[in-house]
């Protein structure tokens, strides 16, 4: 699927040659944005905590993994990420003043 959706997006087929769905640069973005979103950026700051991993974008944006969908993400284990460029897919929302995203399968990271 992954690379049907390349091909395309590479040729701006369908919904591909819409740009609202071009990858959005994490730098580009702001706390307002919301909806559906590819977004790429460098990896500034990874951490885990109680409730499951966040992974900051260029600080500006936050991957929030839950713990439960964390345990599907085998090649973070142990990868060091800070510097990593990563393109993330899903719902952009607004919260404690920064746009964050919940990723819930690894289908939703391109590293």
């Amino acid at each position: 699927y992954q690379n049907a959706e390349q091909r395309a997006r590479r040729r701006h087929l369908n919904v591909w040659g819409i740009p609202y769905y071009a990858p959005q640069a994490a730098t580009s973005l702001h706390q307002k944005n919301s909806g559906f979103m590819l977004v790429t950026g460098r990896v500034t700051s990874s951490r885990s905590l109680s409730s499951g991993i966040t992974i900051t974008l260029d600080d500006r944006i936050r991957l929030f993994l839950r713990h439960g969908a964390a345990r599907h993400f085998t090649e973070l284990r142990g990868k060091p990420l800070s510097g990593v460029r990563v393109t993330a897919r899903g719902w952009l929302y607004p919260r404690k003043g920064m746009p964050s995203m919940t990723i819930h399968h690894p289908s939703a990271l391109t590293w």
